[in-house]
């Protein structure tokens, strides 16, 4: 409740002009993408808003642990050695990004040995987005005993706009970042946007 009276008194004071959107020639537009028609400058801001400040959803998904039989093993590994597959995703109204990744773990000891395979896409509906997977954005962090690992992954995002005949875009970086520990799974998850 308190969210949405602010998010109320947030869309009062805001304009178009705190959006920063740039102006391009419809020429520029690829041709996959479909701009979002909006009627006028207070719908644009509207759906900015939601894009910005709109309820998000935020979950996990662990595929199943797989053991890694020797004769597929490379390099050092042991028999005691599991991958399992990560997915953190941050649902808004319109779509979801997700992040994706491979941990490798030891059983005997539940210590983290690498982390790989970091990719980041959106799902669900996409008209009027853009969104390309930046590695820029990957990003690694152990704890000390190895028994936890911090994931950030993301991606860059292209909105277009059709406002009066004129594509108009907003752009920005979002980066999720989740936690992962053999103990506990996919924890901790947040979401970040910087231009």
């Amino acid at each position: 409740m308190m969210s949405s009276s602010g998010f109320a008194a947030d869309k009062k004071t805001s304009n178009l002009d705190d959006y920063k959107l740039k102006t391009i020639d419809i020429s520029e537009v690829p041709e996959w993408i479909t701009p979002i028609e909006v009627k006028d400058e207070v719908e644009l801001v509207k759906v900015l808003e939601e894009l910005r400040n709109g309820e998000y959803t935020i979950d996990s998904s662990i595929d199943s642990p797989i053991l890694l039989k020797e004769d597929a093993l490379v390099g050092p590994m042991s028999v005691d050695t599991k991958s399992v597959n990560l997915q953190a995703y941050v649902s808004n109204l319109l779509h979801s990004q997700n992040a994706y990744s491979t941990v490798t773990y030891d059983t005997t000891n539940n210590t983290i040995g690498s982390v790989s395979n970091l990719y980041s896409d959106i799902t669900g509906y996409t008209v009027g987005v853009e969104y390309e997977h930046n590695s820029r954005h990957n990003n690694i962090s152990y704890s000390s005993d190895r028994k936890t690992v911090t994931i950030k992954t993301g991606g860059h995002y292209t909105y277009y706009f059709l406002l009066d005949g004129v594509i108009k875009i907003s752009e920005e970086n979002s980066v999720i970042t989740y936690k992962y520990s053999v103990a506990s799974g996919i924890h901790s998850i947040s979401r970040s946007t910087f231009k």
